[in-house]
């Protein structure tokens, strides 16, 4: 009879929203829509799992009280109820509960005097964008970028030719990256007048941490230049602190970025997303005696198609002596 209630244990949970009584029958939280365990939208079965833990939790084998919907069941074998548990200094009322931890949503199904509270519940779960109403995360995109570069990183040394590789997310999206960088220049032969051909290689495996303002991206610089006369293989930590808006603008500070010849540097990002266009301005230290300024950017053209370019001036201040780098490159994005 609707309004009715009586005391009972739930043995079994058949699904979200679906529970078996210890005489057999079958229930289910009136008003409340909840995703099922079969739900074929992965974001809907991972809350669908959640409240299936959480009913295992608070209702097997426990008594609790079922008060029967206002109006006539429309599935008379699975009857509609109000569901409650009595705690020493409190009553849980699951309906609620349900609404209140966004396990589903609210629906005007049976009249009764508790759907202004079950409403309530539903405003909560959306304002603080909990379960079903929580915003769809995309899934990261990922740019593979290649660049051939030319860069002089001191006045008074040969130019350096480059291979860089670059695979990391696409903007401020969290992931993992790898760089490489293959450098072809010349070296003075160990005897006699001349140069060789000489080469050197980096790789910079690091992750992309980054929160609404603050980020971090922390990995390892592996070098190797068997033709180096100070040191021919090092292994070093990286790391890049990132804090602003991230989707919009922010800065950056960093240290041991020898892939853009910079012992430390700080910059400033512009992002864009409609259409995606990534800006950077930025300054650092290549060595106790050179000085760096760099921009970089890149642009999404047309379908996956990524242009980027990089500029790097270097400058002595004790000679005025300048230098000058450029790499230019093609990116290909994915998911």
């Amino acid at each position: 009879q609707p309004g009715f209630a009586e005391e009972t244990k739930i043995v079994k949970i058949l699904d979200t929203n679906l529970f078996q009584l210890k005489d057999g029958r079958k229930i289910y939280l009136a008003n409340v829509e909840v995703p099922s365990l079969k739900d074929s939208v992965p974001a809907q079965a991972r809350i669908a799992r959640e409240a299936r833990d959480y009913a295992v939790r608070q209702f097997l084998a426990r008594t609790v009280v079922i008060e029967y919907a206002d109006s006539a069941a429309v599935k008379p074998a699975v009857i509609p109820v109000f569901l409650f548990q009595k705690f020493p200094l409190q009553t849980t009322f699951y309906n609620k509960a349900f609404l209140e931890l966004g396990f589903g949503k609210f629906q005007a199904e049976y009249l009764s005097k508790y759907n202004t509270e079950l409403e309530a519940a539903e405003r909560g779960a959306r304002r603080k964008k909990r379960g079903v109403w929580a915003e769809p995360k995309p899934p990261t995109n990922y740019a593979l970028r290649l660049f051939y570069g030319d860069v002089r990183n001191d006045p008074g040394d040969e130019p350096i030719r480059e291979l860089f590789f670059d695979l990391s997310p696409l903007g401020s999206q969290n992931g993992a990256g790898l760089r490489m960088l293959v450098g072809f220049y010349k070296t003075p032969q160990e005897q006699g007048a001349g140069f060789i051909d000489a080469r050197f290689l980096i790789l910079n495996p690091y992750f992309v941490l980054n929160g609404k303002h603050l980020g971090i991206e922390p990995g390892f610089l592996f070098y190797y230049d068997p033709w180096s006369e100070s040191f021919s293989r090092v292994l070093i930590p990286t790391i890049r602190l990132n804090i602003g808006w991230l989707q919009r603008i922010y800065l950056d500070a960093n240290l041991f970025d020898f892939l853009n010849y910079r012992r430390w540097g700080i910059g400033l990002t512009v992002l864009s997303k409609q259409p995606y266009l990534k800006f950077r301005a930025g300054y650092g230290e290549y060595s106790e005696e050179i000085n760096q300024l760099q921009v970089q950017g890149e642009l999404h053209l047309v379908g996956q198609l990524l242009v980027a370019f990089q500029g790097m001036r270097f400058v002595d201040p004790t000679t005025a002596e300048k230098s000058f780098g450029w790499r230019l490159g093609f990116g290909w994005v994915f998911r």
